[in-house]
C-alpha cells in the first residue's frame, strides 16, 4: 500500500523487482489514459513514459491502457486525464472530495493525488484544471527526484498541486548543456538507420563518466491517439537505454528547431508506412509516418534496437553496418557474398560449383547461407593456396659425422691397441646405443678395442649427472648430501650475449629432484654454489651422512656460437649446447673436437638460407605494411631424445626447444628487419613449426612459405571469377513498406545502389524464415581435457540454454573464426532488458580467457564458472553482472590444438599470438585493425563498461629454454619465464596511490581475499608452496631482477605500476577513473592435460569465483540527480565509480 508520493520511483511505488535483486526490472503500475481528453493531456503521458523507461532495467508492454478498454478497479492503477469514462463514486472512495479539489484548481494547475478505490486498493490520479494542468503534472512527475517529494513541513505527501512553469514550451531549444561535469557524447557525423539505436549511435556513453543523457524531442502536428501511443512506447524504449533524459521530450507543434539534437516527428496518414532519417550538422531528425504508426514503432523497437555487428548473423543491419564502414576487414567479404548471390540467382535450376579461396572460406556457414538465400543447387569447395616458395634441407646427421671422424682417426691407433671414445650427441638413447655399437664394430675391423661413453649433448650438466655420476653414487650408497658448484657464464672475449650468468645452473634443472628420488634424500640436500674461481663448468661433491666427502666429480660443458639474429651483430650472440668427440689412448688425447649437433646444422641453414631468402622476398615484393605474409610452415624431422621426466610436468625435449626458437626467433628477426627500415613489422604472419622425432632418420626439414592471399579472384563460380559488388560508401537512411514488402532507401557513393537495396531486402526476408533450434543437452564442462574452437561451439549451444546466459557471437577473428562473449545476468521476466542499464545498477566483472591460445586452462575455468553461476550460485548475480570471453584467440586455439594432438606436453608458443604472429592486444581500440580479436575489449566496454577486469593467462607448466635465444625464455620478455613461479599468481595494475586512493584500497582488499582463498584450498596451496621453493632456489636467489618476487600471505602478487592514459590499450589505464581493478592471473598451464589440467582449471576457477563473491558482497548505490538548465530539466541516474567499498 502506497502511503506517500515519495515512493513513486521505488519498488514500493511504480517500479517492479521481479527477480528479487533489489533492482527495478519492470513497471508494476498500470497507467490508464482518458481517451476523450485533449492532446495536451495525452502528451503528458509521453513525458511520463520516458521517465518510466529511464528508471528500470527491463520492460514489458503495454504500459498504458485507454479508459474505455480498462478495468478501472485494478491495483496499482494510475489515472491520467481531466475526465475518465466510468469515473464515479462507484470507482473512487470520497469521489466528491476529489472533485472539489480538482475544481478548486486554477488554470494551468495540475493535481497529483493518492486516492482509495472501492476495491480497497490505492491508486494515483494525475489530473488538472485543464489540459495544460495535466501536462504540467505529468512533467512534474517525470522530472522530480525523492528530495522533491515532501510537503513544506517535511511530512510525506499524499497529494501535490503543480503550477505551470514559465515558457515551458520554449525550453529544450538549445544544445544539451553540460551539468555537473556530465554530458552526452556527440553523435557520429553520418549514422545509418541500422546503427541509430545502438551504442555506436544514440546510446554511446560519455567516456568521462559513462553518462548517456539524451536530448530528445517528439513532434507531431496534432497528436492523434495512435501518435501518442507510438511516441510513448518509443520514448519508454529509448529511456530504457539512456542514463538520463532532458525534459520536456515533447512539443505541441511539429516545428523542428535548430537546437534539437534528436527529434522524432510522427504523423499518422493514409500513406504507406515509412521511416526516414535526416541528419545535418550532427542534428538528427527521424520521420515516422503512414498508416498504423503503432505497428511501425513496434517494428522499430524490435528491429532497430540492440547490437548490429554480430558477424555470424548475416542480417540486413549487420550488412548495412559493414557497407557503411569501408575500412572494416569483413566488408570485402560481404561484397563478394552479394555478387555471388546475384550470380547464383541467374543460375537457378543449374548445378553450380563454387570455389572459395582458403583465406575467406571460414566460416563456411555464411557462404552456405548465401547459397540457400539464392535457392541454388551448389557445391562449395575450398581452394588451398599454393606456396610462394619452398625450401628443403637434409644432411647425413650426427651419427654419420661421429663415425666419419672416428674412421679418420683410427689410422693413428695401432692394431691391438685400445681407445676410449667419449661423445656428446643429441640423438635418441636407442641411436646412442647404436652409435656405440657401430664404433665397436669399426674398431674391431682393425683389431682395436673400443671403449665408449656416448652421452647426451642436451642439458649437458643434467645429463652428465644422470648418466655418469648417479649410477656410481647409487652403487656407493650412504650419500647424505651433494654440493654442486657451477661457473658463472661469461661469453668469450666479453662479447654481448643473451645468456644469463646462471646459464650453467639452468642446464642442471631439475637435477636435485632426480638425485633425491634416486638416492633417497630430500631435494633440499642438494645445494648449488656459483664459483667464479673454478676451471671446470661443474664440480660435484658427494658427502656421506657423517659429513665426510665421498668423491668429487668434474665436467666441462661445451657450446657453439651463433648470432642471435641472422646478420645482426648488434643484437648479440648466443651459445647453444654443442656436441663433441674425444678419443684417448692410454693417457694421451689423440682427438678432441666439438661436433656440431643436428640442431646447429639446421639452425645454420635456417638463418643463412631461409631467412636470407625471406629477406630477399620481402625486398622483391616491396612489402611495407604488416602482416607481411600468410603462413610459414616449417616441418622438421630429427632423431632426438624426447621424454617425460616424471617430475610434475617436466620434459627432456630437444625438439620442443627448437620449436620455440623457430617461432620467436623468426618473429624477432622480422621485427628487427622492419626497424632497420623504420617500419612496424611486429605482425609478420603465421609461423607453424611442426616437429617430429624419428628413430634413425637423417635430419631434414621442409619450409612452405605462403604469401598473403590476393584481394581479388577469391570467389569463382563455374570457373568464372566473381568480382565483388562496387559499393564505395553507403548508409541506410530510410525504410518504407510497399504492398506489405519492406524496401530500403540508401544514400552515398554507390553505383549499384538499386541492386544493393534489393539484396538487403532479400536478406531481410530471409531473416523472417523461422530457424529450427536443435537443443543440445548440457553435459558437464570438461575439466581435464583441452577445449578447442570446434568443441567450444557445442558447449556454447549447451550453456546458452541456461537461465540468465546469453552467448553473443561478437566478432570474427583474423582467419574468420567466431569470437563470442557470454553474458551472465540474473534472469528477469521482461520483454526487453537493457545491458547498459544493468551495468548502471550493478557492477560488472569482465573475464577475458585464452588470450594466448596455449594458456589452456582459462577456457575450461570460465565455462565452469558460467555453468555454476547460472545453476547453483545464481544468488551471486543479484549484486553483479559477469561477462566472459572464454576464447579470445580462436585462430591460435585452432593452431594449438593441431600441434597439441602431436605433442600434448609441449608449451606450443607458436599458438601464443594470433594468426599473424601478433600480440593483438596492441591493436585494441584501433579502428583500422584487421584483427577482429582486437575489437572485443572495445565492444565489451561500450556494452558493459566493466568495473573489474580479470585477464586470465598462463605460463609454462615446465622448463622453458631456447638454445638459440640464450638458453632461456625469449629476450623479448622483460623477465625470465624459464621455470614456473607458482601454480597461480597475480599481476595487479597499481596506479599512483596518492592520486587513486580508492583504487588502492579496492586492489589491496581484493588481493588479501585472493591470497586467503588460495591458501584455503589444499591443492592450490601445495602447488604454490612447491613452486615458490623451486623459484627461489633456482632463480630468485641468484638473479632477483629477471626472477622478481613479491609475495603476500603465500600468494605471489606483483603490482605493475601504471598511469592514466587515454590512449592505452589497457582498460585500467585508459579508463583509470572508472575501472576499479585490472588484474592479470597466471596459471602454470602451458600445456596442461589430464589431472594436472584439472588442477590448473581449479586454480583459475577459484580465483575468479572469489572476485565474483567479493563484488557481490559489496552493494553499490545508484543515485538520481536533477539539474535545471536554460534548455530544460535533466534527470539522470548514476553510480559512483570507482566502486564504493
Amino acid at each position: 500500500m502506497m502511503r506517500s508520493l515519495r515512493e513513486l520511483w521505488t519498488m514500493n511505488g511504480w517500479l517492479a523487482d521481479r527477480n528479487g535483486d533489489e533492482v527495478p526490472d519492470g513497471v508494476k503500475a498500470r497507467f490508464v489514459l482518458g481517451r476523450d481528453n485533449p492532446s495536451g493531456v495525452k502528451r503528458g503521458w509521453i513525458e511520463l513514459a520516458g521517465r518510466l523507461g529511464l528508471e528500470t532495467t527491463g520492460l514489458s508492454f503495454p504500459l498504458m491502457h485507454w479508459d474505455d478498454a480498462a478495468d478501472l478497479l485494478q491495483p496499482d492503477s494510475v489515472f491520467i486525464g481531466i475526465n475518465h469514462k466510468g469515473f464515479s463514486n462507484r470507482v473512487i472512495v470520497d469521489w466528491d472530495k476529489y472533485l472539489a479539489k480538482r475544481n478548486a484548481l486554477q488554470e494551468g494547475q495540475g493535481l497529483i493525488a493518492i486516492v482509495k478505490l472501492q476495491s480497497g486498493e490505492d491508486a494515483i490520479i494525475v489530473t488538472g484544471k485543464d489540459q495544460e494542468g495535466v501536462y504540467c503534472a505529468c512533467l512534474h512527475l517525470a522530472t522530480y527526484i525523492e528530495e522533491d517529494s515532501t510537503n513544506e513541513n517535511g511530512t510525506p505527501a499524499s497529494e501535490w498541486i503543480v503550477d505551470a512553469p514559465e515558457n515551458r514550451d520554449d525550453r529544450n531549444n538549445g544544445t544539451l548543456q553540460t551539468a555537473n561535469g556530465f554530458c552526452s557524447p556527440a553523435l557520429p557525423e553520418q549514422i545509418g538507420l541500422d546503427s541509430l539505436f545502438t551504442e555506436q549511435g544514440l546510446f554511446r556513453r560519455n567516456e568521462h563518466d559513462l553518462s548517456n543523457v539524451l536530448q530528445l524531442r517528439f513532434l507531431s502536428e496534432d497528436w492523434q491517439d495512435d501518435e501518442i501511443t507510438a511516441a510513448a512506447d518509443l520514448a519508454t524504449r529509448i529511456g530504457l537505454e539512456a542514463t538520463g533524459l532532458q525534459f520536456p521530450i515533447t512539443r505541441g507543434t511539429a516545428e523542428w528547431r535548430p537546437g534539437d539534437a534528436f527529434s522524432i516527428f510522427l504523423k499518422g496518414t493514409y500513406w504507406s508506412p515509412s521511416i526516414h532519417l535526416e541528419q545535418q550538422d550532427r542534428q538528427i531528425r527521424l520521420v515516422i509516418q503512414g498508416t498504423d504508426i503503432n505497428n511501425t514503432v513496434r517494428w522499430m523497437t524490435t528491429e532497430l534496437f540492440g547490437t548490429n555487428d554480430q558477424p555470424l548473423e548475416r542480417t540486413w543491419r549487420q550488412a548495412a553496418f559493414l557497407l557503411r564502414n569501408p575500412s572494416h576487414p569483413m566488408r570485402q567479404r560481404l561484397l563478394h557474398e552479394m555478387a555471388l548471390e546475384r550470380s547464383l540467382q541467374n543460375l537457378r535450376g543449374v548445378k553450380a560449383e563454387i570455389e572459395l579461396a582458403e583465406s575467406i572460406a571460414t566460416p563456411i556457414d555464411l557462404w552456405q547461407k548465401t547459397v540457400d538465400r539464392a535457392g541454388a543447387d551448389a557445391e562449395i569447395r575450398v581452394i588451398r593456396q599454393e606456396p610462394a616458395f619452398s625450401l628443403r634441407w637434409e644432411e647425413a646427421g650426427e651419427f654419420a659425422r661421429i663415425t666419419d671422424l672416428f674412421q679418420q682417426s683410427l689410422s693413428a691407433i695401432a692394431s691391438g691397441g685400445k681407445v676410449r671414445v667419449e661423445a656428446g650427441v643429441t640423438l635418441s638413447p636407442a641411436s646412442r646405443e647404436k652409435l656405440a655399437l657401430e664404433l665397436h664394430m669399426m674398431g674391431s675391423e682393425r683389431g682395436i678395442e673400443v671403449e665408449t661413453r656416448i652421452c647426451s649433448a642436451w642439458k649437458q650438466g643434467y645429463s652428465w649427472i644422470e648418466q655418469e655420476v648417479l649410477p656410481e653414487l647409487k652403487q656407493a650408497g650412504d650419500v647424505g648430501s651433494l654440493v654442486i658448484r657451477f661457473s658463472p657464464f661469461v661469453a668469450p672475449e666479453g662479447k654481448p650475449c643473451k645468456e644469463l650468468p646462471i646459464r650453467w645452473l639452468q642446464e642442471l634443472y631439475p637435477i636435485d629432484e632426480v638425485i633425491g628420488s634416486e638416492l633417497g634424500i630430500r631435494a633440499e640436500q642438494v645445494t648449488f654454489v656459483m664459483d667464479d674461481m673454478q676451471q671446470s663448468t661443474y664440480v660435484l661433491v658427494a658427502i656421506d651422512n657423517m659429513g665426510t666427502e665421498i668423491k668429487t666429480y668434474e665436467f666441462q660443458a661445451r657450446t657453439g656460437e651463433y648470432l642471435f639474429l641472422a646478420g645482426m651483430e648488434e643484437e648479440g650472440s648466443v651459445y647453444p649446447p654443442t656436441g663433441w668427440m674425444r678419443m684417448t689412448v692410454g693417457n694421451s688425447i689423440i682427438f678432441d673436437q666439438n661436433v656440431a649437433t643436428d640442431l646447429e646444422h639446421f639452425w645454420d641453414w635456417y638463418q643463412n638460407s631461409f631467412l636470407s631468402q625471406l629477406t630477399a622476398w620481402l625486398e622483391q615484393t616491396g612489402k611495407q605494411q604488416a602482416p607481411l605474409f600468410g603462413k610459414l610452415e616449417c616441418h622438421v624431422k630429427m632423431d632426438t631424445e624426447e621424454r617425460l621426466l616424471n617430475i610434475r610436468e617436466e620434459t627432456f625435449s630437444i625438439l620442443e626447444a627448437l620449436h620455440e626458437d623457430i617461432y620467436f626467433n623468426t618473429l624477432d628477426y622480422v621485427t628487427a628487419l622492419g626497424k632497420r627500415k623504420g617500419l612496424d613489422w611486429e605482425a609478420s604472419g603465421q609461423i607453424l613449426p611442426w616437429m617430429e622425432s624419428v628413430f634413425g632418420i637423417a635430419p631434414n626439414a621442409q619450409i612452405l612459405f605462403y604469401d598473403l592471399p590476393p584481394s581479388l579472384q577469391q570467389v569463382r563460380l563455374n570457373d568464372l571469377t566473381i568480382d565483388p559488388v562496387h559499393c564505395f560508401d553507403m548508409r541506410i537512411v530510410g525504410v518504407r513498406w510497399e504492398e506489405e514488402e519492406l524496401r530500403f532507401l540508401t544514400e552515398g557513393e554507390n553505383p549499384e545502389a538499386s541492386e544493393v537495396e534489393t539484396w538487403l531486402r532479400n536478406l531481410y526476408k530471409s531473416e523472417r524464415v523461422p530457424q529450427a533450434d536443435k537443443p543440445l543437452p548440457l553435459t558437464s564442462i570438461p575439466l581435464d581435457q583441452v577445449i578447442d574452437d570446434q568443441r567450444l561451439k557445442s558447449l556454447y549451444r549447451a550453456i546458452s540454454q541456461l537461465d540468465g546466459v546469453q552467448v553473443h557471437p561478437m566478432e570474427l577473428s583474423y582467419q574468420g573464426r567466431e569470437i563470442s562473449v557470454v553474458e551472465l545476468t540474473l534472469p528477469v521476466d521482461a520483454e526487453v532488458v537493457s545491458k547498459m542499464k544493468l551495468s548502471l545498477w550493478k557492477p560488472t566483472l569482465f573475464i577475458n580467457a585464452r588470450h594466448h591460445a596455449n594458456e589452456v586452462s582459462s577456457t575450461n575455468a570460465a565455462l565452469k564458472l558460467i555453468e555454476d553461476l547460472a545453476k547453483e550460485q545464481s544468488d551471486l548475480l543479484k549484486r553483479c553482472n559477469v561477462i566472459v570471453s572464454p576464447m579470445a584467440n580462436p585462430d591460435g586455439v585452432a593452431a594449438h590444438y593441431a600441434m597439441y594432438l602431436v605433442n600434448p606436453q609441449w608449451k606450443l608458443h607458436a599458438a601464443r599470438y594470433n594468426a599473424a604472429g601478433f600480440e593483438f592486444a596492441k591493436h585494441r581500440f584501433r579502428e583500422d585493425t584487421p584483427y577482429g580479436e582486437s575489437r572485443i575489449y572495445e565492444k565489451v566496454w561500450r556494452r558493459w563498461a566493466p568495473d573489474i577486469v580479470l585477464d586470465d593467462h598462463g605460463v609454462p607448466s615446465h622448463e622453458w629454454v631456447q638454445p638459440f635465444s640464450g638458453y632461456n625464455s625469449p629476450p623479448r620478455f622483460p623477465v625470465s619465464y624459464w621455470l614456473p613461479h607458482a601454480l597461480i599468481y597475480t599481476i595487479a595494475l597499481a596506479l599512483d596511490n596518492s592520486m587513486f586512493p580508492q583504487h588502492a584500497g579496492i586492489r589491496e582488499a581484493i588481493l588479501r581475499i585472493l591470497a586467503g582463498s588460495m591458501k584455503e584450498i589444499d591443492s592450490i596451496r601445495i602447488g604454490n608452496e612447491y613452486w615458490l621453493g623451486r623459484y627461489q632456489k633456482w632463480g630468485n636467489q641468484w638473479l632477483p631482477e629477471p626472477f622478481p618476487l613479491e609475495i603476500e600471505n603465500g600468494l605471489i602478487t606483483y603490482r605493475r605500476k601504471g598511469n592514466p592514459d587515454s590512449q592505452s590499450r589497457n582498460l585500467g589505464e585508459r579508463y583509470a577513473h572508472l575501472v576499479s581493478l585490472d588484474l592479470i592471473t597466471e596459471v602454470a598451464d602451458e600445456t596442461a592435460d589430464g589431472m594436472y589440467l584439472s588442477e590448473c582449471v581449479q586454480a583459475h576457477y577459484e580465483l575468479d569465483l572469489a572476485v565474483v563473491e567479493w563484488l557481490s558482497a559489496n552493494l553499490q548505490q545508484v543515485h538520481r540527480e536533477r539539474v535545471d538548465t536554460d534548455s530544460g530539466t535533466i534527470v539522470r541516474l548514476f553510480r559512483p565509480r570507482p566502486l564504493q567499498v
